[in-house]
């Protein structure tokens, strides 16, 4: 069972994933944003071996557990990690391979007014991420093997890794008008959900974009996105996020993206709550 909406905080690390997993499109926008009559245009960022990128990531959760007709559990959480993540291998303009560094992570949760720190198993520790035969490999630098639940938080987190980033090339290929809102067609979210990595119980149903301010350096785009989780046992969450993401417009990378909404459902047992997350990069 996931007590967790763990496909929206993955969707948080995705789209800053996005930052160093950057496939090339079939044809490329100019270097630079460039304005043109029918708006305005970002480029596609082009990875190079070496690059670098630093998120820090701070998460909330709080939500109602029903246990039983009689019995409900309040729980909130609050995470926040900053993680360094290097190029290191490239497969044509695909990031290949990843070195993630943790360099802090905290986590605690509090439950009917209980509050403990939860385990972070990855904090300080330095991790390879790549993808081989279709699975996400993780491994420590030297190339020994990890915890099973250091390799379960890293492939959370880096879902991503080897798979073409629909994201970038979504906002690169069209003309942006402010004020002007994009939903993604049907197929550009399973392009979407693809290169999240997500399995088959995790699915971005719905997204949509819009053009909210630009000057000569940031644009700033509103987004709002909904999100379904199926439950082993036929259940299912669903969510709602309203956010923000933040461009460099020289470069298309990502400045910074955050989001926040409710979520219910009934996995195992029913659930509410509403969730709020951000991440900011320094390159």
């Amino acid at each position: 069972m996931k007590l967790t909406l763990s496909f929206v905080a993955g969707l948080a690390f995705a789209l800053g994933a996005c930052a160093t997993t950057k496939p090339a499109a079939p044809t490329q926008p100019t270097p630079g944003a460039t304005a043109a009559a029918d708006g305005i245009r970002f480029p596609l960022p082009r990875p190079k071996v070496g690059d670098a990128v630093t998120e820090t990531e701070e998460r909330s959760m709080v939500m109602t557990i029903e246990v039983s007709p009689t019995r409900r559990v309040d729980l909130m959480s609050r995470d926040r990690w900053t993680v360094r993540n290097e190029v290191v291998a490239l497969d044509g303009t695909i990031v290949a391979k990843v070195k993630v560094r943790y360099l802090t992570v905290t986590a605690q949760e509090t439950v009917d007014g209980t509050s403990r720190a939860k385990p972070t198993p990855t904090a300080g520790k330095t991790y390879l991420v790549w993808r081989e035969g279709g699975e996400l490999e993780v491994s420590y630098e030297d190339g020994s093997a990890p915890s099973a639940a250091e390799i379960e938080e890293v492939r959370k987190g880096n879902r991503s890794v080897g798979r073409p980033a629909a994201v970038e090339q979504i906002i690169a290929a069209r003309a942006w008008k402010v004020g002007e809102t994009f939903a993604l067609s049907p197929a550009q979210l399973v392009e979407v959900n693809q290169g999240f990595g997500y399995d088959g119980d995790e699915s971005l149903t719905s997204m949509t974009l819009t053009l909210h301010s630009v000057d000569d350096s940031v644009a700033t785009l509103a987004m709002s996105m909904g999100m379904a989780m199926q439950g082993e046992d036929g259940g299912e969450l669903t969510a709602e996020l309203a956010g923000t993401i933040s461009l460099d417009r020289a470069t298309g990378r990502l400045l910074d993206v955050g989001g926040t909404g409710p979520f219910s459902g009934f996995v195992t047992v029913k659930m509410v709550g509403t969730m709020s997350t951000k991440s900011t990069y320094t390159y």
